[in-house]
């Protein structure tokens, strides 16, 4: 998983405090905050939060039921989705009486390690003392012993301890404490480390080679034409296949001064995310959206951003390496439906080398017309909410070579939107299979049970991204979740939460008096348990699994 290396430094202390630590930049705040209690040395015995951009993040406070303010809750919020950028940081305030703040600074990306790897590697300054009054207290404890105070001795001898060095540092005792910490980031099933990937350009021949490097070319090209200062990522545009007329949506992203790319979106899983993003029905959650995706993309990045494989396609390719400035670096990368982003394999490059090309002539096509309108489409919300029939998109000349691109000529391109894949089917359970749960009793309990896919694969080998589904009784005395992960990609989340639903009702001979669910799918499976007298109750968000689906979700 890609790591971070994280400076933390206490602001306004008099001497240097500070802490140098590599973790995981999918590791949530709640998470990255017992990191900074073990790796400053603080004994977590007072409130913190999180700050960053006007956002706060915090624990909820169980004296007020909740946050008490306005601060979000610091499990759902991944330090990856805040510091994407180098120099970018967030403040962390540690006991809002004495005010410990600490700014923690995004240096730079280290590269994929496992789990195992979170780390100090570098450090100065003793952690100040509890309750000792902020940085203003700690100088003062500094100053007495250092022997430059004129307060009496007896003000301090009781309670500052006798061995304590304002300007000891034990780079070994930080990682121990490290090693040991009890967040959000240990855990059995986390600790479990999968085989490493193969190298993605292991074994490439000089075909191969050649195939890679006219792909960086045309991207080079691209990126000198700038499109995104012709295009918004909505502004989308299809390429029709001359051999057999399916159409790819092509997609320039950059306009909003973040993420500059472009991506060509293949076949009928690429008509259904659109289809889903014209109408507003995408996952309002990030990972879900990205696991819609079925997209080619090359990305424009800074050098800090670029990954092991990335310099070495570089290398292997013989292909300079950028002037400097900002976004010259290229990645090239593979987004397939329930699978991990992944470097862009070599049997698709041809198609992710047209795209780009005619990316490139589209919009070449675009800046000498004078006639806007042929390049626009219907939006839906202007429309009525219909899909339009055509859109603006890019056909080959018939006898010509589609090698050549200006040998593709503007024109509108019909799109047939109920060829898209039908949305996930509900699992339905034999008769015998619901006879089976009605002979247990009910009793008074409130169960959970929800699935998700997790963001790593489980092996080298299958690039698929695992269905874990769990289930969990809210009462005292019940063990931890109930687990099942799956790794099939013919399993449907419909399907694994009824495997460990029925799992979990034959071990426990019972069935709960409510079962909580957080989506439709769910709800409608398990809707004929209310025959046998069990409630099925929709909630947004879990109250013990979420923690557990919000952490899993990022490190899986």
């Amino acid at each position: 998983m890609p790591f971070y290396l994280l400076r933390i430094e206490l602001r306004h202390a008099h001497r240097p405090i500070w802490r140098e630590v590599e973790v995981p930049a999918a590791i949530p705040l709640s998470g990255l905050h017992v990191v900074i209690q073990a790796a400053m040395g603080w004994d977590d015995a007072h409130l913190h939060e999180f700050v960053f951009k006007k956002r706060r993040f915090a624990e909820p406070r169980q004296e007020y039921g909740g946050f008490g303010d306005d601060a979000e809750d610091e499990s759902d919020v991944a330090l990856g989705d805040l510091l994407q950028r180098v120099r970018q940081k967030l403040l962390y305030r540690y006991d809002f009486g004495d005010c410990w703040e600490h700014d923690v600074i995004f240096k730079k990306r280290v590269g994929d390690k496992p789990l195992s790897a979170l780390r100090c590697v570098a450090g100065e300054g003793a952690c100040p003392l509890e309750d000792c009054g902020g940085v203003w207290g700690h100088e003062s404890i500094c100053a007495f012993l250092d022997g430059k105070s004129e307060a009496s001795a007896a003000e301090y001898e009781d309670w500052v301890p006798v061995d304590y060095d304002p300007d000891a540092f034990d780079l070994e005792e930080v990682n121990a404490t490290l090693g040991v910490a009890d967040g959000p980031f240990d855990g059995e099933v986390m600790e479990e480390e999968s085989p490493a990937p193969n190298h993605p350009y292991e074994g490439a021949d000089a075909e191969t080679i050649a195939a890679y490097r006219a792909v960086l070319e045309e991207g080079l090209a691209l990126r000198a034409a700038e499109p995104w200062n012709s295009l918004w990522d909505q502004d989308i545009f299809c390429v029709e296949d001359p051999d057999t007329g399916s159409v790819d949506i092509l997609s320039v992203l950059g306009a909003g001064d973040e993420v500059y790319s472009l991506h060509v979106h293949r076949g009928l899983v690429g008509l259904e995310f659109w289809r889903q993003a014209m109408l507003g029905e995408l996952p309002s959650d990030f990972d879900a959206t990205v696991g819609l995706l079925n997209v080619l993309e090359v990305e424009f990045v800074n050098k800090s951003e670029m990954e092991g494989p990335d310099f070495d396609l570089y290398a292997l390719t013989g292909f300079p390496e950028p002037k400097r400035g900002r976004k010259r670096w290229m990645r090239l990368r593979r987004h397939r439906p329930r699978q991990p982003c992944w470097f862009h394999p070599a049997a698709e490059l041809s198609e992710l080398r047209r795209g780009i090309g005619l990316a490139r002539h589209y919009v070449s096509l675009l800046r000498e017309s004078k006639r806007r309108a042929e390049f626009e489409y219907d939006r839906p919300h202007e429309n009525g909410g219909q899909l339009p029939g055509t859109l603006p998109g890019l056909r080959l000349k018939p006898g010509t070579s589609p090698e050549v691109w200006e040998n593709w000529e503007l024109a509108r391109i019909s799109v047939d939107w109920s060829k898209v894949p039908p949305p996930p089917s509900i699992f339905e359970p034999s008769e015998f299979e619901w006879a089976q749960c009605g002979s247990f009793s009910v009793v008074e309990e409130r169960w959970e049970i929800g699935a998700i896919y997790l963001a790593n694969v489980m092996g080298a080998d299958g690039l698929v991204r695992p269905l874990l589904a769990a289930v969990f009784a809210l009462a005292e005395g019940q063990g931890p979740p109930e687990p099942l992960l799956s790794d099939d990609p013919e399993v449907t989340p419909s399907q694994a939460v009824w495997s460990v639903f029925q799992k979990y009702v034959n071990s426990r001979e019972a069935l709960p008096r409510q079962l909580l669910v957080t989506s439709g799918i769910a709800e409608k499976t398990f809707a004929p348990l209310r025959r046998f007298g069990v409630e099925i109750v929709r909630v947004e968000r879990h109250e013990a699994l979420g923690g557990l689906f919000a952490a899993m979700a990022r490190f899986g």
